[in-house]
């Protein structure tokens, strides 16, 4: 299974100007912890990758790091990550058995892409009590509607909701 597990302020940005993640998850856990603990496999795009290895690299260690890009200097496999483009990360991801539970981290080029193929199977989708008023929006360029079916909904103290979805 593929999951998206995300945070956005209201107004659906991932990322405030100047790519800011400052407000992103400064005030406690909201099951992140558990979240991590039930994959084996991460996928990224490379800015992802680029802001992640700035505090552990590779930034899921003990996983399985994918970290999808154009630059074809970075393509192989280097202490715990696999560089490759967006083909070779599909047939990696679906190559069964060798990975069960799969997070989608992001950015918003890639969380379209997997939208697009139809192999994203699950949102987990934390919204932040702000509005940011411009930066990175958490989609682009999405080919068609997707229908979305609500699994679960939990609000918290902050003000923040998390939201479940599958994909239909």
């Amino acid at each position: 299974m593929i999951t998206l597990f995300i945070a956005s302020s209201l107004d659906g940005f991932i990322a405030g100007p100047g790519e800011d993640l400052s407000w992103l998850f400064n005030d406690r856990d909201y099951g992140y912890k558990k979240f991590l603990k039930s994959i084996d496999t991460v996928v990224m795009g490379r800015k992802t990758y680029d802001f992640g290895k700035q505090y552990t690299n590779p930034p899921f260690p003990g996983k399985k790091n994918i970290v999808v890009t154009k630059n074809k200097k970075l393509t192989g496999t280097s202490t715990g990550i696999i560089f490759c483009n967006l083909n070779q990360a599909y047939r990696l991801i679906s190559d069964k058995g060798s990975s069960k539970n799969i997070w989608l981290v992001g950015g918003s080029a890639l969380i379209s892409d997997f939208i697009n193929k139809g192999i994203l199977h699950k949102i987990v989708l934390s919204i932040h009590p702000l509005i940011l008023g411009r930066g990175i929006p958490l989609f682009k360029k999405i080919n068609k509607i997707k229908k979305l079916k609500l699994t679960g909904c939990k609000s918290y103290s902050s003000s923040l909701v998390q939201l479940t979805y599958h994909i239909i």
